[in-house]
């Protein structure tokens, strides 16, 4: 009993000391402070539903930008490897879209006499600017390959005291490479010989020739390619007209290179009909037609070279110290006339090739004229020159296939002119043979494949550069090329291709034109045909260097 009693006492005791002496309570930690939330704008009221209405359809997203491609960087060089040869003939025709009635070629081989490949080679084409080997080859058999042409400086009359008591004459024989710089050489020998004046005349003599007032009457009055001719002719016959704007609202001012003093300009009255110029009545007188642009420069064919020349001549004595009259036409005096001075063109060997590698129109028909003046002895036109050459041709290879042939001048700008594949490896074949006469092959007169004149940009591929020599021809739907094929291989041989569709030609020619726009794009479609043309020439001839 004792022991519980002192339990309670004890127990009581405890819980008297905890309440008599409260422990101080810890301080309550601050809440933290919040600001009081903003009040919020009040929100609009929902649209009321409308009705369900279609959906339009969503547009396709665009496509993924494809990633620019790396920038260009070789890496490698390997050998060139020849392409394999076209199966067929037939097959690069057709490649080229050509039906074959409008293509004739021959691959011929001299050695063994016998034709390699062959189509239409007896069909009659207009030979264009491959008729130029017929006349580069008769003028170096029928003048020599050594001939030269002479421009001469000639007085009738004593000289005294710096004076020409008479007449002075220029005559000319025709010099396919006439320069102004020979005719400044003649001024300067007539100051050499102690001439500064005249008391007679100034007279040019051009008589050795005929002068065609064109080369071709069927092309446009501006065409450079198409001149008048003369014994005379400069620089093949051509000037630059050139125009620019004066700020003036459809004012220009123009010129001419070279300009003499002889050659005015003016606008012309009529409407546009295609041609960008027109003749004026005045001497060597041009119009503009008002569509041109409002500045540019046009090549030009003069009217009279010869004329021309001795203007230039008496220019060009003024700048030696010698006073000259005006110029007229006359005749050197068979007696009587003594020489001053004398400049005469290259040997005809070099007057060949500088005809036959930009392919120059004037410089063959001067050398038809002199040839056929020869053959003839006489001065003849064109055509009479034409006939007369190819006559020569016909009794210079009797045996030769020469059924319609043709020539209506020396250059092949004519579309009435006529040749075949066959015809033309005939003329190579002979030549081939009289490379003796000639002092040197007469392949290499004509542009190299690759490199040099009208093939300067054609045939670079390793199997025909430097392999193909030939002589290459255009005009509106005419277009072809003769010559010597070096195949890879080993063998020489010789080819013709002619391609034309002169029934296009002659019904583009038949529709007048319009305007100059018009005009523009006949000249495109013609440029198109042409170089379509070509670059059948081109394959079949790369066809030929890897097959045979």
């Amino acid at each position: 009993m004792r022991h519980a009693s002192w339990m309670a006492v004890l127990l009581a005791l405890v819980l008297g000391c905890r309440t008599s002496a409260p422990r101080p309570t810890p301080p309550t930690p601050e809440a933290p402070k919040t600001e009081a939330p903003k009040p919020e704008a009040p929100k609009p009221e929902a649209p009321k539903p409308e009705a369900p209405q279609a959906e339009a359809p969503k547009p396709k997203p665009p496509p993924p930008a494809k990633p620019a491609p790396p920038p260009w960087r070789i890496s490698a060089v390997r050998p060139y490897a020849p392409p394999a040869p076209a199966p067929s003939d037939a097959a690069v025709l057709q490649r080229f879209g050509f039906a074959p009635e409008r293509v004739s070629f021959l691959l011929y081989d001299p050695r063994t006499h016998e034709a390699v490949a062959q189509q239409g080679a007896d069909t009659l084409h207009a030979p264009a600017s491959t008729a130029k080997v017929f006349t580069a080859l008769a003028a170096l058999e029928v003048l020599g390959p050594s001939h030269t042409f002479p421009t001469a400086l000639l007085r009738r009359g004593p000289v005294a005291g710096g004076v020409l008591k008479g007449d002075l004459y220029l005559r000319g024989s025709g010099d396919p490479q006439l320069s102004y710089a020979r005719l400044a050489a003649l001024a300067q020998a007539l100051r050499a010989a102690g001439i500064t004046r005249i008391t007679g005349r100034f007279l040019y003599d051009d008589a050795f020739l005929w002068v065609p007032p064109t080369i071709d009457p069927e092309q446009a009055e501006d065409a450079s390619y198409s001149p008048a001719l003369s014994a005379l002719s400069v620089d093949s016959d051509r000037f630059s007209v050139r125009w620019r704007p004066t700020g003036a609202p459809g004012e220009v001012e123009g010129y001419t290179v070279p300009s003499f003093g002889r050659s005015p300009l003016d606008v012309y009255p009529g409407p546009d009909d295609g041609v960008g110029l027109h003749r004026a009545p005045a001497p060597e007188g041009w119009l503009l037609s008002q569509d041109l642009p409002p500045s540019g420069e046009r090549r030009v064919p003069l009217r009279a070279p010869s004329a021309w020349a001795a203007v230039a001549l008496r220019r060009f004595a003024a700048q030696a110290g010698v006073t000259l009259p005006e110029p007229a036409q006359g005749l050197v005096p068979a007696k009587g006339a003594l020489p001053i001075s004398t400049q005469r063109g290259p040997p005809l060997i070099d007057e060949a090739e500088a005809t036959l590698l930009p392919s120059n129109n004037a410089m063959a028909e001067l050398l038809l004229m002199s040839t056929a003046r020869q053959l003839t002895g006489k001065a003849v036109p064109l055509p009479a020159a034409g006939e007369a050459l190819a006559a020569w041709w016909r009794a210079r290879v009797p045996q030769g296939n020469w059924e319609g042939f043709s020539l209506q001048n020396g250059s092949g700008l004519n579309a009435k002119s006529r040749a075949t594949p066959r015809q033309l490896v005939q003329a190579l074949e002979y030549a081939r043979r009289h490379t003796r006469t000639y002092g040197r092959p007469f392949f290499t007169l004509l542009p190299v494949g690759g490199w040099s004149g009208t093939l300067a940009g054609r045939l670079t591929q390793p199997e025909t550069a430097f392999n193909v020599w030939a002589k290459t021809g255009s005009m509106d739907y005419a277009s072809g090329m003769v010559g010597h094929l070096f195949t890879p291989s080993g063998r020489e041989l010789l080819f013709c291709i002619l391609v034309s569709d002169l029934a296009q030609r002659d019904a583009q020619r038949a529709r007048p034109v319009a305007n100059l726009k018009e005009q523009e794009g006949r000249e495109k479609a013609a440029d198109a045909w042409m170089s379509q043309a070509r670059a059948l020439q081109d394959a079949l001839l790369q066809r030929w260097a890897l097959a045979y």
